[in-house]
């Protein structure tokens, strides 16, 4: 492989990864423990999303961003963090009904999603019942 097909891999990766995270709903809840995203956010809570940037430092399994803050209430211009892309948008959600005081939708979810997988498990045992006894 020559170097120049390399380098566009690369770029084309890097892409995939941003387009990834920016189109992950509340993106930048990923961050919520950082207290730079609070303070962010906590400030611009409407506006929030149109006054940052997001920047790919790195691909790899945990690739790293730079973020930076359109006018932070600290003078913060931006920061470095890495993201594990494969829980990354369920973090997000989950930051951000956190945030939003909305952990109880989260725990209907969580018990939906047993619930169903349990009914299903239910009706499999039925139905392996319900051939035993026919057979």
């Amino acid at each position: 492989m020559e170097v120049k097909e390399l380098i566009n891999k690369i770029a084309s990766l890097e892409k995939e990864v941003y387009n990834y995270v920016l189109n992950t709903e509340h993106w930048l809840f990923y961050w919520m423990a950082n207290k730079e995203v609070q303070d962010f956010i906590r400030e611009y809570p409407e506006d929030y999303a149109d006054r940052v940037h997001l920047q790919v430092r790195s691909v790899c399994t945990t690739p790293s961003f730079t973020i930076v803050f359109d006018d932070h209430p600290n003078g913060v211009e931006s920061i470095n963090r890495t993201a594990a892309l494969h829980t990354f948008r369920y973090i997000a959600k989950a930051n951000w009904l956190v945030w939003n005081g909305k952990v109880k939708e989260i725990q209907i979810q969580d018990k939906e999603k047993e619930l169903a997988y349990h009914k299903e498990k239910v009706n499999e045992l039925e139905k392996e019942l319900l051939e035993l006894k026919n057979a």
